[in-house]
């Protein structure tokens, strides 16, 4: 037993293995020089990757601190995203239309006094040939020139230059072969063509969603927030209502808002909540309508509206020498800020800022001017009280 360690300590202390050692059988010692040849490749291979991991490491570990210094920024997400909408939605639409909603109304052409009316055909038959109407203007030629026919919804187009309107504005969207009909079509069942086109999102968003965005936008049909800031699906959670107002935590009076919230926040763990105003707002203005005796005469709007009273109060302080259009505009960015601070009274939400998971910015888009503001306030926030 003694003389099998002592051949076993021989072979591992000094790498070497001869035929008195291991015996007669050659077969034997070639297997375990083979081995021995091998293990001392394993340590020196080892022994180089040292060098290798701690290069590897500090290469991943840079790639980590540079994807930390790129981290997703929201606000700046916002505003590429309306540069996009402006520079290829607002400003190529207006270059068709303007020219052309400017137009003065096209006016048919007047009949000629002078012309005289075939009359119709006899259904008896007449021995005479029918004979050539005549007017004191027959001797000119008649002209062969034909007035453009107006459109019959819009008095300002030619029905020609409609055509030419409808095509240019339908260029600017991706339809398959430059086919309008065919895009036209496809969208109307269920939007194939996006589906042909990003196959992989779609894949993705059957899986689930997302969204790193909350959005509180109005009802207003001119102002929908993913065509305004090009949000894709999947990107944004949207909530839309009469003048894109949030009011505060209450679980009977407005449960369906605060279901959106807690659903957004707590569930699709959103990274912004933001809330937008827009110009020429309905519901603004009839927040700003309401009599100072409170009367309301409709059964749901005014009681709605009221949410954000405090932004009028403040306006009307204000903003005394200005005229009524123009306190609307400063009530749409006021009524906004009282939407972020009553998001304040929601648990999750306070929490979230609290742990610097979420933000909540506000937004103001002005669909005359093509343009859009955004902003963050500071409500020093603190950790709730409890007794």
């Amino acid at each position: 037993m003694s003389g099998k360690l002592k051949k076993c300590m021989m072979l591992c202390c000094s790498g070497q293995v001869t035929k008195e050692d291991m015996g007669t059988n050659g077969s034997n010692v070639n297997s375990y020089e083979e081995a021995i040849a091998g293990l001392k490749k394993l340590l020196s291979e080892k022994h180089g990757l040292e060098g290798v991991a701690a290069t590897k490491i500090k290469q991943l570990t840079a790639e980590l601190e540079g994807t930390a210094a790129k981290a997703f920024n929201l606000a700046e997400r916002v505003k590429t995203g309306f540069a996009h909408f402006k520079k290829e939605k607002f400003e190529y639409e207006n270059q068709i239309l303007r020219p052309v909603l400017c137009r003065p109304p096209i006016r048919p052409p007047l009949r000629s006094k002078s012309t005289s009316v075939r009359p119709l055909p006899s259904s008896k038959p007449s021995s005479n040939p029918p004979r050539a109407a005549t007017s004191p203007s027959s001797s000119n030629p008649p002209s062969t020139r034909s007035s453009p026919s107006p459109h019959p919804l819009h008095p300002r187009l030619t029905l020609d230059l409609w055509k030419t309107v409808c095509i240019g504005i339908c260029s600017n969207h991706d339809f398959p072969d430059h086919n309008v009909a065919a895009g036209a079509v496809s969208i109307s069942k269920d939007q194939p063509l996006l589906i042909r086109k990003n196959p992989a999102l779609y894949g993705e968003l059957a899986k689930g969603q997302s969204p790193k965005f909350m959005v509180f936008a109005c009802s207003d049909s001119r102002v929908c927030p993913s065509h305004v800031l090009d949000f894709q699906p999947g990107e944004a959670f949207v909530v839309r209502n009469i003048a894109s107002m949030v009011p505060p935590f209450d679980q009977t009076k407005y449960a369906g808002v605060g279901a959106a919230v807690e659903y957004a926040v707590l569930h699709l763990k959103v990274e912004t909540i933001m809330v937008i105003g827009h110009s020429c707002c309905g519901g603004i203005k009839g927040l700003m309508s309401i009599p100072d005796d409170g009367t309301t005469a409709s059964e749901f709007i005014e009681n709605w509206v009221k949410i954000c009273m405090p932004a009028k109060s403040k306006v009307q302080a204000e903003c005394k020498g200005l005229d009524f259009a123009e306190q609307c505009k400063n009530c749409e960015k006021e009524a906004v800020n009282v939407s972020l601070a009553n998001l304040l009274t929601y648990p999750f939400v306070r929490a979230g800022l609290l742990k610097k998971t979420l933000t909540i910015r506000g937004g103001h888009y002005d669909f005359v001017k093509g343009s859009f503001e955004q902003w963050s306030l500071d409500f020093g926030v603190t950790p709730s009280l409890s007794a």
